[in-house]
């Protein structure tokens, strides 16, 4: 992916057009209607024939169990409700106390990743639906999954919470405005400006989920400018953070040639 939000952004209309005529069979023209078009019809069968349906969460929301999902496409609605089994899998630090955690956390979300208000589809997702609707027989998964299983990731995350400067970055909602900010990030991009997490949270994130030898070399393209400090809606003081995976890069590694 080249960005948190966007991991395609970095695709011309010509190259997705090139990429869906392979896939389909047939010469497709790079006009984005008729590619939604194709996408549409091709994709929209394949969610219906699954037997399962994986996917990840925004937000967990450990009073009642419920997962949520902000997208603007849909894909995440169509994976999480069509095939009879979903699957979600999400880091443990998505995880919040209450509903009320979950709300102020999509207040910020959509504003800070793509300046809207609200994004397309939000999604919540209290396991397999229940309805008594028929005789009053309690019927499980009538609408939508018949089994809800959840997967919570460690890979890093709970050494990171005991640290005492990286814990801080645990509290990132992917939403992509540190990258937006960037100025390395918008000369070099996401495949050169870190590793699968991109941009300034991404070098601090590398090291956390990843070790410091996939991060010593993205880290050194931070200019310390803090721009992505003074837009982060957690507040999270990311310049700092990256300093300190520099520092430990050059004890593990020493100073990059």
């Amino acid at each position: 992916p080249s960005h948190l939000i966007a991991p395609a952004v970095h695709k011309t209309r010509e190259q997705i057009a090139e990429l869906l005529s392979k896939e389909v069979g047939e010469e497709l023209p790079p006009d984005p209607d008729q590619l939604v078009r194709v996408a549409r019809e091709r994709l929209r069968q394949s969610f219906i024939d699954a037997d399962v349906g994986i996917s990840g969460a925004n937000i967990a929301i450990a009073d009642s169990g419920t997962l949520v999902i902000v997208t603007n496409e849909g894909n995440g609605r169509l994976v999480t409700t069509l095939p009879p089994v979903h699957i979600a899998v999400l880091g443990i630090e998505k995880i919040v106390p209450t509903m009320e955690d979950a709300t102020a956390i999509l207040q910020v979300l959509p504003r800070s990743g793509t300046g809207q208000k609200i994004t397309s589809y939000v999604s919540f997702m209290t396991g397999p639906s229940r309805s008594a609707d028929i005789e009053l027989t309690l019927t499980i998964g009538v609408h939508g999954p018949k089994e809800q299983h959840i997967v919570l990731l460690d890979n890093g995350r709970w050494a990171a919470r005991e640290d005492e400067e990286l814990h801080e970055a645990l509290h990132c909602i992917r939403c992509g405005a540190c990258s937006n900010v960037c100025p390395p990030y918008q000369i070099v991009g996401g495949h050169v400006f870190g590793h699968i997490y991109t941009g300034p949270i991404g070098l601090i994130m590398t090291a956390m989920h990843h070790g410091l030898e996939h991060a010593a070399g993205p880290q050194s393209l931070c200019a310390s400018c803090n721009a992505c400090e003074m837009v982060c809606p957690a507040e999270i003081p990311i310049p700092r953070l990256i300093l300190d995976v520099r520092a430990r890069s050059v004890e593990a590694f020493g100073m990059p040639a």
